[in-house]
């Protein structure tokens, strides 16, 4: 049974104080963003979306294939009201963010048993941003896999210094440092080491490139870097129905698949709380998008604790990763409630989250058969 209200939950118990976890709904305005694609292991990739979602409900409803050998690594400045209780708006507040993207199908189980390609979800396994409360609020609420990360510029600059919080994303150079350690110190105090490094091989060209005012147009300009390299992963008798699928992306309602975990007090190294959750993001508005004329280096440095290449199978030579294709976007979104998947503890007497609105869509001619 599916109580539409959500007050299967037990009530929420409020600090009194606006942060760290403000309420929602979440929205933010002139999202900047600067992305880049780069290949990696298909099996990589597979192993561990099954590793952190697949595994926990192997008999269930859901499974999550991912759907070409790539990863999009972004670079992005969201600035977001911040409301009370109440619903009064009352601020903004900013992040810088590095994420990784990794697009999969979501398969449904049918009443047969079998399961059949439901729609596109985006899994996000790493999240680094340099604002602690929205690390705080990410985890807390959608289980976002969010870390502390600094953002500094070309000449080693917080990026927080900036006038505005963020850099020019139609002309990238940026690193982002973490808090590491030294495996063979460890009594030593952990520093600031860089993690992942952006920056131009060439001057830009003398002209612009593509660029897009229209959604629709920015994914069909888009979508052949995302189809034309995947070694029959795509077949191309399907490439119409996969922009189709693709353009749904830019449309409301783009899913992002997360594991959302709390370690059990009682046990610290178990987990006292699981679920698979998809999290509807609501496009508003659309701003523009444009690939870049020259060639950039991304460095990822394989700290000991952070092996995220080695994780996801992106291919590098030394750290250095060579992306097909870069772009950047300006964009509005919302979300609010979530899907969960799967959760333990169950819920009791065979209730059921209440299911909200989500990018379902056929997509049954991705796959070969």
């Amino acid at each position: 049974m599916t109580d539409p209200n959500g007050s299967i939950y037990p009530e929420l118990i409020s600090t009194g104080l606006l942060l760290p976890i403000p309420q929602g709904p979440y929205v933010a305005n002139g999202v900047t963003m600067s992305s880049f694609l780069v290949h990696a292991d298909h099996d990589k990739l597979q192993g561990h979306l099954d590793h952190y979602i697949n595994d926990r409900d192997p008999d269930g409803e859901w499974e999550y294939k991912a759907l070409i050998p790539n990863v999009l690594i972004t670079y992005a400045h969201l600035m977001g009201d911040v409301f009370q209780e109440d619903g009064k708006k009352v601020g903004l507040m900013d992040e810088n963010d590095l994420c990784f993207w990794v697009l999969c199908v979501a398969m449904r189980k049918t009443a047969l048993g079998i399961r059949i390609p439901s729609h596109l979800t985006w899994f996000v396994p790493f999240i680094f941003v340099d604002n602690p409360f929205a690390v705080v609020a990410g985890r807390e609420i959608y289980g976002f896999p969010k870390t502390v990360g600094r953002f500094l510029d070309a000449d080693g600059v917080d990026i927080r210094r900036h006038q505005d919080h963020q850099i020019d994303v139609r002309n990238p150079t940026y690193r982002v440092d973490v808090l590491a350690f030294d495996k063979s110190q460890p009594d030593q105090l952990g520093t600031e080491q860089t993690l992942l490094s952006c920056e131009p091989l060439d001057e830009p060209s003398g002209h612009p490139g593509d660029t897009w005012t229209d959604p629709k147009q920015a994914v069909e300009g888009f979508v052949p870097h995302l189809t034309g390299h995947e070694q029959g992963m795509v077949h191309p008798s399907f490439l119409d129905e996969a922009l189709d699928a693709l353009l749904h992306l830019l449309k409301p309602d783009m899913n992002l698949l997360f594991l959302k975990q709390h370690r059990a007090a009682a046990s610290i190294k178990r987990a006292g709380y699981q679920a698979i959750v998809e999290e509807p993001i609501s496009l508003t508005g659309f701003h523009g998008m444009g690939l870049y004329t020259h060639k950039y280096r991304l460095t990822l440095n394989p700290l000991w604790h952070y092996p995220i290449a080695e994780m996801l199978g992106i291919q590098n030579e030394n750290g250095v990763l060579t992306p097909s294709v870069g772009s950047w976007s300006i964009v509005d979104f919302s979300n609010a409630d979530a899907n969960v998947r799967w959760q333990w503890p169950p819920l009791p007497d065979g209730e059921t989250p209440p299911e909200h609105r989500s990018g379902c869509m056929p997509l049954s001619g991705l796959f070969k058969k």
